[in-house]
């Protein structure tokens, strides 16, 4: 079993720093990145939860950032750590949302995307209870501002 939990949460360089420890913390204190056979991309990682996490829950990935609103597709195609919601797109920057699994083959989301409008960063709202060792799973195309 490979997980990384504290490297994760200290990648990104970040200001506001009592804010933004305090939500990478939450992050890290529910999360944990693995590359085994808990997550379902078997060519990289995955996401599972390390605690029970309920619907209506959101977290902030302080390591994106804003890029732009409404780029061109190209900027999705030319770097791949780049993910759109709704409009908006955002740099991943080594966060823990770059890591974040497609649902597929039957697997429901359980997360979904948008903007955090107070800090400009990418957020993830839970849509749907979340066990521990669950994976995250999204489903990119339906992820929007809200």
């Amino acid at each position: 079993m490979k997980s990384n939990r504290s490297s994760l949460t200290r990648a990104c360089n970040v200001k506001h720093v009592d804010l933004n420890r305090e939500l990478q913390r939450q992050i890290a204190d529910s999360f944990i990145y693995v590359s085994d056979s808990r997550q379902s991309d078997q060519q990289g990682g995955g996401v599972i939860a390390s605690r029970r996490i309920t619907k209506g829950t959101e977290f902030v990935d302080v390591c994106s950032k804003y890029v732009v609103r409404k780029t061109p597709a190209s900027l999705l195609t030319e770097r791949g750590d780049v993910i759109k919601s709704g409009t908006d797109y955002f740099d991943l920057n080594k966060g823990m949302t770059q890591f974040i699994n497609e649902a597929r083959d039957g697997k429901k989301p359980n997360v979904q995307f948008k903007k955090d409008y107070v800090l400009n960063k990418i957020a993830w709202s839970v849509i749907r209870d979340i066990e521990p060792e669950d994976e995250i799973l999204v489903v990119y195309n339906q992820s929007a501002s809200v």
